[in-house]
């Protein structure tokens, strides 16, 4: 991981990228596994080597494989994906894909409130600074007629996480997007 950043930080986004996935691959075989932030730098540092395909690729094998190819236990697998979908959200920003943020920033949430479920904690997620964040991004991509409609749907969703999936929130984020 120390090889990986310190080739990162002299621009060699090539060799950052290998010594990320060796250092995944060596914790792997020794049954280690790093937090959240260490296994999202890798679609990060795809991103900044201009293979934007490969970095979208690598997101969704965490969504679907688990951060560090394992799946993980169902108390941890929705606040890893709010983890993915966040990262997710901030490339979208740097693209400035805006609306695509905002409805990665929603599905974050929405998976964070199932984690909280599934771990029996209260909600941490306080919805008006998140609600704030969401019109920012939002305002960025200057679709003020669909602002309250979009809120409205990420409150219903993330109000009730059991009758919500993120699959069907961005469905209908995207739906409304095209009206």
């Amino acid at each position: 991981m120390k090889e990986a950043t310190q080739l990162k930080k002299a621009g060699d986004w090539d060799g950052a990228i290998k010594a990320l996935r060796q250092a995944y691959a060596n914790a792997k075989s020794e049954g280690v596994s790093y937090g959240a932030d260490a296994y999202l730098r890798l679609p990060k540092y795809l991103y900044e080597a201009g293979k934007s395909d490969e970095a979208w690729s690598e997101y969704n094998r965490a969504l679907t494989e688990g951060l560090d190819g394992q799946t993980p236990s169902n108390e941890m697998a929705a606040v890893n994906q709010s983890q993915i979908y966040g990262s997710m959200a901030g490339q979208l920003k740097k693209e400035k894909k805006f609306y695509d943020a905002a409805m990665y920033q929603a599905a974050s949430a929405l998976s964070w409130e199932k984690g909280m479920l599934a771990q029996k904690r209260e909600s941490e997620l306080d919805f008006e600074s998140f609600q704030k964040a969401l019109k920012q991004t939002l305002k960025k991509h200057d679709a003020d007629e669909v602002h309250e409609q979009f809120i409205a749907l990420v409150k219903e969703a993330v109000s009730n996480p059991k009758k919500h999936q993120v699959a069907d929130l961005i469905t209908q984020l995207r739906d409304l997007k095209k009206r």
